[in-house]
């Protein structure tokens, strides 16, 4: 075989082997770009975990200590999670509960730090604690992620009561 064949072969390999190995190191860039993303979120993830937890556990913190504080004078912790879509049937439950006294035992958790600054004005002796979490106010469809949510934080609070010796009565403000 003459050797300018073989030189055109030889550099028709170099070519190819040229655009495999830029192809190569195209995937590696690809692939490592996908991996510092998939870091990134899970970097964001853990930190959202995080601040989740420390919300939550000053939450269970403050809900505590205001239901020991029912419990000295009270033998029972009136339970209730709401949140600003419930302000109506809230207001109306209290209204109707007014002369039952019973609104000294009452402990609210709500989603939003408005309808606490209603509370403590129009109805002084109702404990409020505000779970900062915007993504849960307003309606909340049954068995949608927002409800679900707020079910799964409701739990977590009342284990923490229940784990602290505390007498509580779960109920809703949409029937007496």
């Amino acid at each position: 075989m003459p050797i300018s064949v073989k030189m055109l072969r030889l550099k028709r390999y170099l070519c190819l082997l040229f655009f495999f190995s830029i192809f190569a190191c195209t995937l590696v860039f690809i692939g490592m770009k996908m991996l510092q993303k998939n870091e990134l979120k899970s970097e964001i993830l853990r930190s959202e975990q995080k601040s989740y937890s420390q919300n939550l556990q000053g939450v269970i913190s403050q809900s505590v200590e205001i239901a020991k504080d029912i419990m000295k004078k009270h033998d029972l912790v009136l339970f209730t999670f709401i949140n600003n879509a419930y302000l109506p049937f809230v207001y109306s439950w209290l209204c109707n509960t007014v002369n039952m006294g019973i609104h000294e035992q009452i402990l609210f958790i709500t989603t939003d730090a408005i309808s606490k600054q209603q509370f403590e004005k129009d109805w002084p002796n109702v404990k409020v604690v505000v779970l900062p979490e915007t993504s849960l106010n307003g309606n909340q469809t049954y068995s949608k992620v927002g409800y679900v949510k707020l079910m799964v934080k409701r739990t977590e609070i009342l284990n923490s009561l229940l784990q602290n010796d505390i007498e509580i009565l779960l109920f809703e403000v949409d029937c007496l």
